[in-house]
């Protein structure tokens, strides 16, 4: 558990230092961002150090709900998420709804342009999922106990 975890304490005091202005920081005010993380030199070692033997362990809960990847925009997150995905058998592709309500207006506004866009508060037109993915309630939907932010796995798929 994440709680128990002494270098997730750490990287949590030190995160506070650097929220409140404790960090060192060179003679012109840059911060030494070595002394609050790791260097990871690509994708795939970055999940290899986040999720060592997800192939085995996707399914369990436990194992999911340890890890998590932060990142400060979406567009990586999207490719770390599909490669991610791609490890684990059975994937599941769900599309949007991608219609115009005037015929006309399709002439104006092709269905390709809207699914290639991607603003930062919303999900891509697509969704891809498999059983054992570690899902966030982004929307309050019906259930009075459910929240945004609330952590999932999918359990079945349809």
């Amino acid at each position: 558990m994440l709680s128990r975890d002494q270098s997730a304490e750490l990287f949590a005091e030190q995160l506070l230092k650097l929220g409140e202005g404790r960090v060192p920081t060179d003679g012109e005010q840059f911060l030494t961002v070595n002394a609050i993380y790791n260097s990871i030199d690509s994708v795939d070692n970055l999940m290899h150090e986040t999720c060592p033997n997800l192939l085995h362990n996707y399914i369990n809960t436990d194992y999911i709900s340890d890890r998590a990847i932060l990142v400060p925009e979406n567009v990586p997150l999207h490719t770390i998420n599909d490669m991610l995905l791609n490890k684990n058998p059975e994937i599941f592709t769900y599309n949007a709804v991608d219609s115009i309500v005037d015929d006309q207006d399709s002439v104006n506004y092709p269905i390709e342009f809207f699914n290639s866009l991607q603003p930062s508060d919303t999900a891509p037109h697509y969704l891809h999922m498999k059983k054992g993915t570690p899902i966030m309630l982004l929307h309050i939907l019906s259930q009075p106990k459910l929240c945004n932010g609330t952590r999932l796995i999918v359990q079945e798929l349809h």
